[in-house]
């Protein structure tokens, strides 16, 4: 629903609030795995343009916390 926007910031965005985020977007059935929640997040997080770098969720705990 475009009027429940909610803004999220913080200084680098992928280790505690990707998983946080990716969290998210399984409790609220945006995503119905975590493996979809966690690609889904990188890509969106990974700007081709300035590098071919996956930018998603950093570590294998805070992956395994989305599981």
């Amino acid at each position: 629903n475009h009027k429940n926007v909610v803004a999220i910031h913080c200084k680098g965005g992928k280790g505690r609030t990707g998983t946080f985020l990716c969290a998210l977007l399984l409790y609220t059935r945006r995503y119905q795995t975590a493996a979809e929640s966690l690609e889904k997040f990188g890509n969106r997080r990974t700007d081709l343009r300035y590098g071919s770098q996956f930018q998603g969720v950093e570590t294998p705990s805070q992956a395994r916390y989305v599981k």
